[in-house]
């Protein structure tokens, strides 16, 4: 099994996720990544490729129903996020979370609870003092367009042909432009102003689709990918582009650049990289990355409000400390929690498939 994975992939999606956290916790380090917000757009594309590769040919042959198809994705999805609202609720009850109100009055309890409520469903809510999509934990927004666009890949299949997908790509990349222009950057989906809310339409339309296409045609490019240094170098290129800092006078265009050409890029170079020695640490990125990105900002929170001023002052030995916590911790969660969970859900039957994640540990048998 280990030889099927696309172990590059795996590796790819677990520093997209130190970033994300890195990205979010400033705090703890003494200094900010101000770029990592474009690991989410990383995300897209990988879901893109995994998701075309678990299920494009079933769809298309019909072997597996519209209907099944959203169980599969809902199980995959559930049990990480079920904890980290879990979590959430702790951080909230503890009066942890900046943009909302401990419920301690009826007011505060029922708004927590509408919230809650809300969040069960991926249903973005409007609560009082903040803007924020998903105020439980903003992480959730990127979840929820990704599911609007397996909707669509799904329920779309027998039309998505490779004209088609050219068409949805190019449309969110004109889209993602204007964003651009209109911010200045692409951190943008995580809000409920309208351009925001756009720029999270157009980001997720043009990272699952363009990471569909790659995949239905990585074959064919992968003829040009046959060095087994790219492979690595596309994990050093994303952790460059990552850390980078931020240059406002280029007005986004290195925003552009990435997500446009350097992610696409690397992902299809990643896609054919071959390891051995190297196969279980890429798999384990790959493994702790979800639960990295659904719990990094309840954990974090619940750290600060504890432990504010000590994490300041022990920064970035503060920030070490986190993450490697979180991904010692989010990899005992992946192997005893989520997949014994996910195993329980699906049944014998369906139990390879719905393994394969939304993250890029997918056997290549599940699509023969």
């Amino acid at each position: 099994m280990l030889k099927n994975r696309y172990v590059f992939l795996d590796g790819l999606r677990g520093i997209a996720a130190i970033f994300v956290l890195m990205h979010h916790t400033s705090s703890f380090w003494g200094f900010s990544f101000p770029k990592g917000y474009l690991a989410v757009d990383l995300f897209f594309i990988l879901s893109g490729f995994v998701i075309g590769h678990a299920y494009d040919a079933k769809l298309q042959r019909r072997d597996i129903s519209l209907l099944k198809f959203f169980r599969l994705r809902l199980i995959r999805l559930y049990p990480i996020y079920l904890l980290s609202i879990f979590v959430c609720l702790v951080t909230i009850i503890l009066g942890a979370l900046p943009h909302l109100p401990s419920p301690d009055g009826k007011a505060a309890f029922i708004e927590i609870a509408a919230v809650t409520a809300s969040t069960l469903f991926f249903i973005p809510f409007h609560a009082s003092g903040t803007t924020i999509l998903f105020p439980m934990n903003a992480p959730y927004w990127s979840l929820f367009f990704e599911l609007i666009s397996n909707f669509i890949y799904a329920t779309c299949r027998p039309i998505l042909g490779n004209k088609v997908l050219i068409s949805i790509v190019g449309s969110a990349a004109i889209g993602i432009i204007l964003i651009v222009n209109h911010f200045g950057y692409l951190n943008s989906g995580h809000s409920w102003d309208k351009f925001v809310i756009a720029g999270g339409i157009f980001r997720s339309s043009f990272g699952f689709f363009i990471g569909l296409f790659l995949y239905r045609n990585h074959t064919k490019l992968g003829r040009h990918c046959k060095s087994r240094f790219l492979p690595w170098a596309s994990l050093i290129i994303v952790a460059m582009i990552l850390g980078a800092p931020s240059f406002r006078e280029y007005k986004g265009i290195d925003d552009l650049i990435a997500v446009f050409i350097i992610f696409p890029f690397v992902v299809t170079v990643a896609a054919h990289g071959k390891t051995i020695r190297f196969d279980r640490p890429l798999i384990a990125l790959g493994a702790a990355s979800y639960p990295i990105y659904l719990l990094h900002a309840p954990v974090s929170h619940l750290i600060e409000h504890e432990m504010g001023a000590t994490v300041i002052a022990s920064a970035p030995a503060s920030g070490i400390a986190l993450l490697l916590g979180l991904v010692v911790s989010a990899f005992l969660i992946d192997k005893y929690y989520d997949i014994p969970v996910r195993q329980w859900l699906s049944g014998r039957r369906d139990r390879q498939i719905v393994l394969s994640p939304c993250t890029s540990s997918v056997n290549q048998s599940t699509v023969q």
